[in-house]
């Protein structure tokens, strides 16, 4: 068993006993563990789920923010959220990289728009960041420092809600979409090119055609004119 399963079932074990601000205290805990990037089966979990509208309310929403979000709706809506150590927020952005990871077209992030997007002020600090990311296996990749990017091999995935499978079947019908168009230009390529083929040949049979001719009418030319300079010359 991993690391970050033992410190998931150990959690899921002590909040069994702990509610209100007991299960928040918890969440706080959980939210700061190094280990632990999925928090689906916390959201799950009953005492958890009684501290929607309770006092201890934002711990929840941070769960959410973890499981699902990213730093940026967390800047949208700071007061929702609990104020997060610096272990905590660390944790925030390291999954943020990991979202703008698996939305890249490129594979390619920049260091310049993740410093924008992350609040990072240093390229030291957000080396460090990615670093973990890549020590703590969420993503695969290369760090650049010449051209100050990061290419993307492999990130891993985040927890899933209700929003999060209608962009994935919107991006799938999307991809249907992109593929059906693409093979409809195969297929017109491939009739053009069947077309320019038969065309080709057409001309290839008509020119042999005209080369055998040619060349039949100068042979005729030819035996014509040996047969003249034959006939007039002496006689015995």
């Amino acid at each position: 068993m991993s690391e970050a399963a033992k410190e998931i079932e150990r959690f899921l074990l002590l909040l069994k006993s702990q509610k209100g601000k007991a299960a928040a205290a918890l969440l706080e805990q959980i939210l700061g563990t190094r280990s632990i990037f999925s928090f689906g089966e916390f959201l799950n979990h009953e005492n958890v789920k009684a501290l929607q509208g309770s006092s201890e309310s934002k711990w929840y929403d941070a769960l959410e923010l973890f499981a699902y979000g990213t730093y940026t709706d967390y800047k949208q809506k700071q007061n929702k959220y609990p104020k997060f150590n610096a272990k905590q927020m660390s944790k925030l952005k390291q999954l943020s990289i990991v979202t703008l990871a698996g939305q890249s077209t490129t594979k390619i992030l920049r260091y310049n728009e993740l410093q924008k997007t992350l609040d990072v002020q240093t390229v030291r600090e957000l080396e460090d960041l990615i670093i973990d990311c890549i020590y703590s296996g969420l993503i695969h990749g290369r760090l650049d420092q010449r051209k100050a990017l990061l290419e993307i091999r492999f990130c891993r995935g985040r927890d899933i809600n209700e929003k999060s499978i209608g962009l994935m079947k919107n991006r799938l019908l999307s991809w249907l979409k992109n593929t059906d168009a693409l093979i409809a230009q195969i297929e017109k390529q491939q009739e053009q090119a069947t077309y320019l083929t038969n065309k080709r040949e057409q001309s290839y049979i008509g020119a042999q055609i005209n080369i055998e001719a040619l060349t039949k009418d100068l042979l005729e030319k030819a035996q014509v004119e040996q047969a003249a300079k034959g006939g007039g010359g002496p006689h015995d």
